[in-house]
């Protein structure tokens, strides 16, 4: 339910039963009126050559009793009809509602980490999910639904309560509109949570190496809160990279666990502003070296810009670090703005099974072919990270996004993440 419906629906049952305590005041009232005309009514004399007959008696105040309800009652039902076509068309284009496992929570708080980053709370008694996994959030903005994934920044190791933190984004739609409207007391859409990126699933050591660049601290810091609060033997190296003294995301939280935990450290660094504590530069193989002198026996998780990432992965590599023990999470990236002076490649996509084909320009996904072509296909994330839309791909090429979720043996024969693969050549495809 967005938020717009929400309110709606909240006022139109006030109406509603407003409605129906008048339509009651005014049938006790007729009554009334009934009861007190025939108390009133006295015998006719014998003189009287018109007595007031029981006919006319009974008629006169039942259908004032009908006039004067049933007009409300008919005000009732077009109120109703009314609130339920409103609420329909703003919803119009929101199928499907919701999410396989989702659930609707209402925000109990939200907290404004920084200048454009807040976090927002939820109650949550039910929710079970291992630190560093996501949710996958679905608001509705203007009639039409929208997905997006987002870390989760709390700890199982702290029950009670989940949370999500928000970074405004240039352009951005789903998180500048969190962050432009939801407040505490409105309700949310969540997921059940999700992903691979988290410390159960990871091959680890007991020597941790946390680095994340910007909003990326959110799965980070969960798993961080979670090892600690556990008194785990994990011996912590935390590095974060943000642009200023104004952007850095729990700062304070960060600072309390160096002066409480002897088997945590922290490093920040700034790239745009020279501050007191804190040090100075872009991430980089002196950087890395000076920070990290030893790489035995450590495992690194990872979550940032996917330029960053990258550039780190290839930093670990030249210097020959076991890449089992490399864990990055990654979103998937929407397709880049393509130049409006660069001529639409054409492709077709064939479907087997269904024996359909469709064509679609190089810009658009596998899976914008297969919904053109009405064809049923589980889907999740929309973003390349649950892995509910896998096909494989048993004649041409394609350009994923993310492989995320698919294993080294499904991607050699041929399988690809439909919202997160765009064709290069004409297609054929076979679904599950």
């Amino acid at each position: 339910m967005n938020y717009l419906t929400y309110r709606w629906k909240s006022r139109s049952a006030v109406i509603f039963a407003v409605s129906l305590g008048v339509c009651a005041l005014l049938w006790s009232l007729s009554l009334t009126d009934w009861a007190s005309a025939i108390n009133a009514n006295p015998q006719p004399s014998h003189e009287e050559s018109e007595p007031v007959s029981g006919i006319k008696l009974l008629f006169m105040p039942m259908f004032k009793v009908t006039m004067l309800t049933l007009i409300p009652a008919l005000l009732c039902l077009l109120i109703l009809k009314t609130s339920t076509f409103i609420a329909s068309k703003l919803n119009k284009n929101a199928a499907p509602t919701r999410l396989s496992s989702s659930t609707e929570l209402v925000c109990s708080k939200r907290v404004e980490e920084t200048r454009d980053v807040a976090t927002f709370y939820f109650p949550n008694s039910t929710m079970q999910y291992v630190a560093g996994q996501f949710v996958m959030v679905t608001i509705n903005i203007d009639g039409t639904n929208h997905r997006r994934a987002y870390s989760l920044s709390s700890t199982p190791s702290r029950t009670g309560e989940i949370s999500i933190t928000v970074k405004r984004v240039n352009g951005g739609l789903v998180s500048n509109y969190l962050l432009d409207n939801l407040r505490a007391g409105m309700p949310l859409e969540l997921s059940k949570p999700m992903g691979l990126f988290n410390l159960q699933a990871c091959k680890s050591t007991h020597k941790v190496v946390m680095i994340s660049a910007g909003c990326g601290i959110t799965p980070i810091m969960s798993m961080t809160r979670y090892l600690l609060d556990n008194n785990t033997d994990a011996h912590i190296k935390f590095i974060h990279f943000a642009k200023s003294t104004q952007d850095l995301i729990f700062r304070d939280e960060i600072k309390q666990f160096s002066l409480t935990h002897s088997n945590f450290t922290a490093v920040t660094v700034l790239s745009e502003e020279k501050a007191n504590g804190y040090e100075y530069g872009l991430l980089s193989d002196e950087m890395l070296s000076q920070h990290l002198p030893d790489l035995t026996g450590r495992t690194v998780f990872t979550c940032g810009p996917t330029p960053f990432m990258a550039l780190l992965k290839e930093c670990l590599q030249d210097r020959n670090f076991n890449m089992q023990y490399f864990h990055q999470e990654s979103f998937g990236e929407s397709p880049v703005a393509q130049d409006s002076h660069q001529q639409r490649q054409q492709y077709r996509v064939s479907l087997l099974h269904s024996n359909q084909t469709v064509e679609i320009d190089h810009t658009n996904t596998l899976l914008d072919a297969i919904e053109a072509a009405n064809v049923s296909i589980i889907t999740e994330c929309r973003s390349g990270v649950c892995g509910a839309c896998k096909c494989k791909v048993t004649k041409g090429s394609v350009e994923p996004n993310s492989t995320l979720t698919l294993s080294e043996d499904e991607l050699a024969q041929g399988y690809v993440l439909a919202c997160s693969a765009q064709p290069t050549s004409d297609v054929v495809l076979e679904l599950p």
